[in-house]
């Protein structure tokens, strides 16, 4: 017998032995009942699995014991005249203990503890202001939150410097994000889409600043409440709200040497039924890159060689302004609203200089392309919602409704000129071209959810949920002609291309604790209509389908310190915007884009079982993944015999992952804490439908470190390192990825104010690169982007710093900041 068994062996007995003892009572023994409920001391949030453990004062014995349901509650009945210790314990969080009495004449039947507030363990109050130093994980039932609103290693970045310092998340040179991985993630912005959120999430990275952040949340297997959307996950990006009573706010600016100046305000107001809150960001963001290309290609055994480099520098300038109200209507309904605002400009140049070789390695061209690009952007974000608790404790309605408008217009001109060697150029006109794109997208969003709560320990959810989608993209061209000596349209690439599709979905899960044990079982059924139409040609393409996404969670928790959980969900990956868009992007010439309007959506069976173990002041979560995608959407290279790459979509028949992550996190010290991360994984790829040769198999890894050191005179050292080893993909490599930041804060003004200075890329090794291989050609491509920064940045905290916590009902229940995902 293993002593953990051994354990339970003896915590069985000694309940055992108790009831017997309570059984053998005189018939008219009093009988009595504790009952309580636990919540997070920081945002009042109900935790569930607590451990209550009830032991007699006078020798420390065991009499009974329980878990915390759903809501936070416990009841254990029962009890015998007597004094008693109660217990409650509950993973990162300081152990709670307390004392009740009974006698057997006189005392009530039920000792009611009411509401039990626990501390993370890591928190600590500094001053008037509550400002707990929260653990950078915290890992719930079906998510991971991330407090980055701690890093000062983000101090005067947006979004993308965020992402790149939670674990599990990757952002490459280009700006695409992927989790695990891979690159199809969803991503949110308080629990919904947004307009700013498409193409990859890269408008979304480059507009937000990272003051404007308050955590970001990771579901690696969402349950069946929320979208499906997204093989690997959702990234929800939870922006900041404050909690505190009367008016507060913040101020902060930043600026760099490299040209980029950033500056935030927030300011809060709440009192009585009202709270208003807004956050103000500005950011000027000016990027330099380079790149270079290497391309070998063999036709009729003839080699050609192309020497490709790049060199350029983008310069956008953002505002971001986000208002929320809150009014409680009753005591048990509250009506919400907010507008997002973000109004951006940018303009870029890049030059390319192509060299063109034969097989003796003498160059037979050489031409440099010029692009000079400038651009306008405005989203916006609306929301409304209305929540409503009944008498019943956790029964709950919401009503919510969301619209996101996003428009952008984009202008480049291209002048490509031959030379005979780097200095003389050939005696021509120069190609002149322009184009304009102007994208217009919404997104509406109707949804009613329903919660039920059908005893203390089970609970029952409902809903359903509608998503209009209206995408266009109307793209234009032009190119001088010499004859006419003005520019005419180029037939051939001017097009307009509009998506629609309208999604309605019902779901429901049923959750349950018994014992030591938890289970929730979820199912949300789905039907899809899609029209998408090449307006230029007349073209159309409809699909309509009908899906069900089963989802299943498994928790067991044998004590404070440790916790299994087994998952399972159903993901798809719905094609659209430029993976459908038939019609080529020729920005580069010889590297061509275009979509595939034939694709069909992938589905994904994912399935995680996860430990979590508390050792001292350190946590440590082993999670093996696997995840099964039919339909497996992914690019495709096909290698003209006219020297050009063309990369489009196509759907393999399927792709196996296979992995581990590892996450240690933890304060060893006072003035230590770290969050160290490991990926380890496998991906097979089965590309047969295509070609056979294309079926792949790789192992990669990927590692992740960020501590935190508190030094003397207030001073703080964090220091972010990420490297993630070269990782074979359909029909070539993907090369290694690093990337470090250093930042050093110091609080002033009797700490209401922080002076932080950041380093990005001090090592000067960032880059992101593939390389690409057939029986036709070979290519070797690197892309270095935003190389090493300094950045200076100051933040003053002012007004009434009371800690009011959140907004409550006369039930006790608290009122969520946004209702995620559904």
């Amino acid at each position: 017998m293993t002593l953990k068994h051994a354990r339970l062996f003896i915590l069985f007995v000694l309940i055992f032995s108790s009831q017997i003892t309570s059984a053998q009572q005189p018939g008219g023994a009093a009988i009595f009942s504790i009952k309580g409920k636990v919540v997070d001391d920081a945002n009042g949030q109900p935790l569930e699995f607590a451990t209550v453990a009830v032991k007699r004062m006078r020798d420390s014995s065991l009499v009974s014991g329980t878990i915390t349901n759903t809501a936070g509650e416990f009841k254990i009945a029962d009890i015998g005249p007597g004094g008693y210790s109660v217990e409650i314990a509950f993973i990162g969080y300081e152990k709670f203990t307390g004392r009740v009495a009974f006698r057997p004449q006189g005392s009530a039947p039920v000792n009611d503890m009411g509401v039990i507030r626990l501390k993370l363990s890591a928190q600590m109050l500094e001053g008037a202001e509550i400002s707990a130093d929260k653990s950078f994980v915290m890992n719930n039932i079906d998510r991971k939150t991330y407090n980055t609103d701690q890093l000062a290693v983000t101090a005067g970045g947006n979004v993308s410097d965020v992402l790149q310092n939670v674990p599990s998340v990757e952002v490459d040179a280009d700006g695409t994000v992927s989790l695990r991985g891979n690159e199809n993630v969803t991503i949110l912005i308080d629990g919904r889409p947004s307009g700013l959120t498409g193409a990859g999430g890269k408008s979304l990275l480059e507009s937000i600043p990272s003051s404007a952040i308050e955590k970001v949340e990771v579901l690696t297997n969402p349950s069946a409440k929320y979208d499906p959307d997204g093989i690997s996950g959702i990234i929800n990006i939870v922006t900041k709200k404050n909690k505190l009573q009367g008016f507060t706010g913040s101020v902060g600016a930043s600026t760099s040497f490299e040209d980029r100046y950033a500056a935030n305000l927030s300011l809060n107001y709440r009192k009585g039924r009202w709270n208003v809150s807004t956050n103000y960001g500005f950011n000027k963001d000016f990027r330099e890159f380079t790149g270079k290309t290497y391309r070998e290609s063999y036709f009729n055994d003839v080699t050609d060689i192309l020497k490709q480099d790049e060199i350029g520098f983008s310069n956008r300038l953002n505002h971001n302004l986000k208002i929320t109200t809150d009014y409680n209507i009753t005591d048990r309904s509250t009506i919400s609203g907010s507008a997002l605002f973000n109004i951006g400009e940018n303009d870029n140049t890049n030059d390319v200089n192509y060299k063109l070789f034969g097989s003796d390695d003498i160059m037979d061209s050489l031409y440099i392309r010029t692009t000079d690009g400038s651009g306008d952007g405005l989203n916006m974000d609306f929301d409304l919602a209305f929540r409503h608790n009944f008498k019943q404790e956790g029964r709950l309605l919401n009503i919510q409704t969301t619209a996101s408008f996003d428009s952008d217009e984009n202008l480049n001109s291209y002048r490509q000129q031959g030379y005979y060697d780097e200095s003389q150029p050939v005696p021509v006109m120069p190609f002149l071209q322009n184009d304009k794109e102007i994208d217009d997208n919404k997104i509406y969003t109707g949804s009613i959810d329903y919660e039920h709560p059908i005893s203390k320990d089970k609970k029952f959810e409902t809903g359903i949920k509608t998503t209009i989608r209206d995408l266009d993209t109307d793209y234009e061209s032009e190119s001088f002609n010499d004859s006419a000596q003005q520019f005419i349209n180029d037939i051939n690439l001017t097009n307009q291309f509009v998506y629609q599709d309208a999604l309605h979905a019902f779901y429901a899960q049923y959750r349950q604790s018994i014992n030591k044990f938890g289970f929730q079982l979820g199912v949300r059924s789905e039907y899809a209509v899609t029209e998408s139409e090449l307006i230029t040609t007349g073209e159309k393409f409809d699909k309509d389908y009908f899906s069900v996404f089963p989802s299943a969670f498994v928790t067991y928790k044998p004590d404070d310190k440790s916790q299994f959980k087994v998952t399972y969900s159903r993901r798809i990956n719905r094609p659209r915007g430029q993976q459908i868009n038939p019609f080529a992007d020729y920005d580069d010439p010889l590297n061509i884009r275009k979509g595939n309007p034939f694709l069909d959506p992938e589905y994904t069976d994912s399935y995680e079982a996860e430990y979590s173990r508390f050792i001292g002041k350190i946590s440590l979560t082993f999670t093996g993944y696997a995840r099964f995608t039919h339909d497996y959407i992914q690019r495709y290279r096909t290698f003209t015999p006219d020297g050009v790459t063309v990369t489009t979509f196509e759907n393999l028949s399927e792709s196996r992952n296979y992995g581990l992550e590892t996450i240690l996190n933890g304060s060893p010290y006072k003035w230590w804490s770290f969050t160290f991360s490991t990926n380890l994984f496998k991906n097979e790829i089965d590309a047969s439908n295509l070609q056979d040769d294309l079926n792949s198999e790789s192992f990669s890894a990927s590692g992740r470190i960020f501590t935190t050191f508190k030094l003397p005179y207030k001073l703080e050292l964090q220091l972010s390192y990420f490297y993630r080893a070269p990782m074979k993909v359909t029909q070539g490599t993907m090369k290694d990825m690093q990337m470090a930041t250093i930042a050093v804060s110091k609080k002033v003004l009797k700490d209401k104010g922080v002076i932080t200075f950041r380093v990005a890329d001090p090592l000067d090794i960032q880059r992101f690169g593939f390389e690409f291989e057939d029986e036709t050609y070979r290519q070797d491509f690197t892309r270095r982007r935003s190389q090493r920064t300094f950045t200076l940045g100051f933040t003053y905290r002012f007004g009434e710093l009371k800690d009011g916590g959140r907004t409550r009902n006369r039930d006790n229940q608290p009122r969520e900041e946004m209702d995620f995902g559904d």
